[in-house]
């Protein structure tokens, strides 16, 4: 019986070898650092900071409503995983695309 180690190391430094391949992967990692240090991530880890420079003073009410903040992503990231399947990467994306540009037009307006 033959290791499968030696079909994995084989498949792996093929992969390597591909310049599509190993530009393609470059350009993931790349955008996974960049969102790690501007994207939600950021917002949810600071987030206790951002309300009492919003004039929040309270440390309890900071952390009450980082946690409800916490608690929403984590519930809106679970009904989108659900919905994913059933509705379509595409769908989803033009139909956010349209609620995006709404908010930030009334946002403007209100501004």
């Amino acid at each position: 019986m033959k290791s499968s180690w030696g079909t994995v190391s084989f498949k792996t430094e093929g992969m390597w070898g591909n310049d599509v391949v190993r530009r393609g992967l470059y350009a993931g990692i790349t955008v996974q650092v960049a969102q790690q240090f501007v994207g939600i991530n950021t917002v949810m880890y600071y987030s206790p900071t951002i309300v009492q420079l919003a004039g929040f003073a309270s440390n309890s009410t900071a952390l009450a409503l980082s946690l409800i903040t916490s608690g929403l992503n984590a519930v809106g990231s679970i009904v989108s995983m659900a919905f994913v399947d059933r509705v379509g990467r595409r769908r989803l994306m033009i139909i956010s695309m349209f609620g995006i540009i709404i908010c930030l037009c009334i946002s403007y307006d209100v501004l």
